[in-house]
């Protein structure tokens, strides 16, 4: 539940119709003019290659393809079973978990290079963004897969007398972080049918990705950045190390007297999650110990409790249109009047998307990541305004 307090910025005054006046807009109310707070810090990508737009919906070669890896990951799980069963020998099937331990840790190197593959290739638009969001969902779901083939591993060496592979096993899993997430989840879901469609926000970088989503009345957002992880250096911090840079890196959402709790976890590889509940909002972050860096990041944002933030407004052919900015990828609220004042309905276009205002007048949508049109159609008229995403805080490494 963690909800955005969002950057004080400048106030964009464009009207391409009508009178322009300018306001600082609150989420929920009418725009009222009063300075905006620092916003919560989030994990933004080191620049942007490429940020568009995409509906993930039921997808019957995504079914497939999840499916298809299910059933070998399960066949291989069967075999696996059978051959540990056979085995008299302690020392026979300690090598056979040995060796599925270093099958598994390769299929995870190769997953790693799969998802960095199709970074790149939605960056240099070699496939376009439904095809990305399908490759990650089914990535997404292998991530799955490959936790329980090391869950096997782990409950086979249990029953070995005095053996364990807890540390391996662990050393494994924590290099999975970050190739998956819920707004991952949440397209697999909607494309294997499990769920409604779901449009989403889609960006990458040379380093990493973000996912956004506004679904029943909140904002949820994933980010990774695959810069920030050292999978191959383990270098922890203590606890208490860990806790003070997590309040360097999100000094507004510890700070603030909206935060009801905070805690943080030692995972293994010397890594560490993060965890802040808010009365806004949720935010689960991963530090890594080697880099010091959020390497990934989830956060929830309720949109009836987002604070004030930078505004324009036009009026023209009887409609007055008030648009509370926001970063790119971000909630982007829209309320529409009559020139008294009055909530009307309306259709709002932006960059192509067409949705409606509620009977209050409002909608929100999600943000593009360049400077963008937001249009109100009225029967007598459209009006129009010019919008500039606003800068995100981001999340400060260390040093």
């Amino acid at each position: 539940m963690g909800r955005a307090l969002l950057l004080a910025l400048l106030v964009l005054l464009v009207a391409p119709l009508g009178t322009v006046q300018a306001t600082v807009g609150g989420s929920g109310h009418p725009p009222v003019a009063g300075a905006t707070r620092p916003d919560v810090a989030i994990l933004t990508l080191n620049g942007t290659s490429r940020a568009s737009f995409t509906t993930a919906s039921l997808d019957l070669g995504t079914t497939l393809a999840v499916q298809h890896d299910a059933a070998a990951a399960t066949l291989d799980r069967y075999a696996i079973d059978e051959r540990f069963n056979r085995t008299a020998s302690t020392e026979a099937r300690k090598t056979l978990l040995f060796e599925s331990a270093t099958a598994v840790e390769i299929r995870i190197a190769a997953l790693r290079d799969q998802e960095r593959a199709t970074r790149s290739a939605y960056a240099s638009r070699d496939i376009d963004t439904a095809t990305f969001l399908r490759q990650l969902a089914v990535m997404h779901a292998r991530v799955s897969d490959l936790r329980t083939a090391l869950d096997d591993v782990q409950n086979h060496a249990d029953r070995i007398p005095q053996f364990s592979m807890r540390g391996r096993v662990r050393r494994l899993d924590a290099t999975l972080y970050g190739m998956e997430g819920p707004l991952r989840q949440r397209a697999l879901d909607a494309m294997t049918g499990d769920a409604k469609s779901a449009r989403l926000y889609v960006a990458v970088s040379n380093g990493g990705l973000v996912l956004s989503t506004i679904e029943d009345g909140r904002y949820r957002r994933e980010a990774y950045r695959a810069d920030h992880r050292d999978t191959e250096t383990v270098s922890g911090m203590s606890i208490t190390e860990a806790a003070d840079l997590a309040e360097r890196l999100y000094p507004v959402a510890y700070n603030t007297s909206s935060s009801i709790r905070t805690g943080i976890v030692g995972l293994s590889g010397g890594l560490y999650r993060l965890d802040i509940e808010r009365r806004q909002g949720t935010i689960t972050a991963y530090l890594d110990g080697a880099t010091r860096q959020v390497f990934f990041e989830v956060q929830e944002r309720r949109l009836d409790l987002l604070d004030a933030r930078p505004s324009v407004t036009a009026t023209a052919n009887g409609t007055r249109l008030t648009v509370n900015r926001t970063f790119p990828g971000g909630p982007l609220e829209v309320a529409v009047t009559d020139e008294t004042g009055t909530p009307v309905r309306r259709t709002l276009v932006v960059e192509g998307h067409r949705f409606g205002t509620d009977a209050a007048g409002q909608a929100w949508t999600l943000a593009p990541a360049t400077p963008f049109e937001v249009t109100a159609v009225g029967p007598a008229g459209n009006v129009t305004v010019d919008v500039r995403p606003t800068e995100p805080t981001p999340v400060a490494a260390e040093g």
